[in-house]
């Protein structure tokens, strides 16, 4: 009798502890999916806290800009961190530690990039554009990006130097025809900085009429100075006259 009713309240036991158990689980679980939902709402709220920043500030250099986001970042982790420990979520604030450890060994890590390289930090834009997935060939990877960033700087400077030469051309131009007192006017603009020849315009004549201005003739030829008609029958009243002197 004695060893039933001890099997009886071993049993009863048994059920009770994993009834406990289960409970146990279904807390934990809960406790697991509001940290969760914990963690997305402090992300959609950093995330959003950024955007709205970024759409208010308009930054004259891309560096202060990026160094001012990386600061922004830090600073959401620390605050979450504060929240952490306040409300006793030490697991929570174990890993926003490790991520804010984590964050700062890289942001150190670009820095190195940038001021070791001679692409300067668009080495490092092109390092971070192109992942490889294996880290053990970061190296390489970083010898990439800085030859990608050279070859990048080079045509920007290419560009702006030619860009700086057909201005320098323009203004000589202009300036030579002010010097001479006439009125200015631009040249027909093509790809290549040069004048666009027109059907008006004499072939090789860049210049104007030193008497009227106009781009289509020479003064030689310029019909308000000295018209032809009356140019060729001066030049045959001149000759009878000598021809009648002579005679």
């Amino acid at each position: 009798m004695a060893s039933e009713e001890e099997s009886v309240s071993l049993s009863q036991i048994l059920q009770v502890v994993k009834k406990q158990g289960e409970t146990f689980e279904r807390y934990q679980q809960e406790y697991a999916n509001m940290l969760d939902e914990l963690k997305r709402e402090v992300v959609s709220n950093s995330q959003l806290k950024k955007f709205k920043s970024d759409a208010a500030v308009k930054w004259r250099f891309e560096g202060n800009r990026l160094q001012y986001s990386f600061n922004e970042e830090l600073l959401d982790l620390v605050n979450q961190i504060d929240w952490a420990l306040k409300y006793g979520k030490a697991e929570y604030a174990t890993e926003l530690l490790s991520d804010l450890s984590s964050k700062i060994e890289r942001r150190n890590k670009l820095i190195r990039i940038a001021d070791t390289s001679d692409g300067g930090w668009e080495t490092v834009r092109q390092y971070e554009n192109n992942p490889l997935a294996d880290d053990s060939e970061d190296e390489s990877r970083i010898n990439r990006a800085e030859s990608r960033a050279l070859k990048k700087k080079k045509a920007a400077d290419v560009a702006k130097q030619k860009q700086k030469q057909s201005s320098g051309r323009m203004d000589r131009s202009r300036d030579s025809y002010l010097f001479r007192g006439q009125r200015y006017t631009a040249p027909y603009p093509t790809s290549f900085g040069w004048p666009r020849s027109t059907p008006n315009l004499r072939k090789g004549n860049y210049g104007c009429c030193f008497s009227c201005g106009s781009p289509h003739h020479w003064r030689s030829e310029c019909p308000i100075q000295d018209p032809p008609r009356y140019r060729a029958s001066a030049t045959a009243s001149s000759a009878s006259a000598a021809k009648g002197k002579a005679d």
